[in-house]
């Protein structure tokens, strides 16, 4: 798809949701209407699903958007959409011991890579868990907004493939899809929620900022996780 088609995508009403801090509802034409004509920022896809996110024509606000490639894809169309300004947010979940860590706002979700098996199972959810394990395939999926310093994201996904987001002024979205493998599914099995193995971030001159083994956790060491270069999605007030 084009950059113009992702975002008419994205802007399509049935797609757009918005809610207030509170986790309410309101109106999705309020939200079209905060974006106005927005910009691609950042996308990626698999055969099955599109991730993109977008910045509004003046700056203010943007988009954290996914849809279905096929009907049969199972995945929800959806956007969220954001103030761009979070200087009231609160202090990074990580190591606050590292002051040159800038206090923005921590997200609401998708701090980390997230993992889907395509083919669920609608049972219960232990024989559902075992109907995943044999799924041919996983995907990976990761629409977030990170400091302006990150320019560049590694991912070494479940089954140990390196591969990158895309990646702009702290922008990013990812998605992949591999073969499940007898470890994967073994976890899967057993209700698991597997995650990234490892998450690099990079600034534009290719230095690692944060290297983080153990993705989404404060790591034992006192080092640096990706949760010191906070996600800045926050719902609007």
């Amino acid at each position: 798809m084009s950059d113009r088609e992702i975002v008419a995508t994205c802007m399509r009403k049935e797609n757009v949701l918005h809610l207030d801090a509170r986790g309410r509802s309101v109106s999705e034409e309020a939200a079209l209407r905060l974006l106005g004509e927005p910009r691609l920022m950042t996308t990626a896809a698999t055969d099955l699903r599109t991730e993109a996110t977008l910045l509004s024509d003046d700056g203010g606000f943007w988009g954290r958007c996914q849809f279905a490639n096929r009907p049969e894809a199972g995945v929800k169309n959806a956007m969220g959409v954001f103030a761009t300004d979070v200087s009231r947010g609160a202090e990074p979940a990580g190591n606050a011991a590292h002051e040159q860590v800038v206090a923005t706002h921590e997200g609401d979700g998708e701090a980390t890579p997230q993992l889907e098996v395509p083919c669920l199972g609608y049972l219960s959810d232990g024989d559902r868990a075992a109907t995943d394990a044999r799924c041919p395939e996983f995907t990976m999926y990761w629409n977030d907004r990170r400091p302006a310093e990150v320019a560049a994201v590694r991912i070494v996904t479940p089954d140990g493939v390196s591969t990158w987001a895309d990646v702009r002024r702290g922008y990013l979205s990812f998605a992949y899809t591999g073969d499940m493998t007898p470890r994967l599914a073994a976890q899967v099995a057993r209700g698991d929620e597997p995650g990234a193995r490892r998450v690099v971030f990079y600034d534009e001159a290719g230095e690692v900022l944060v290297d983080d083994r153990d993705p989404g956790q404060v790591p034992a060491d006192g080092g640096l996780s990706i949760l010191d270069f906070p996600s800045l999605a926050g719902w609007l007030p």
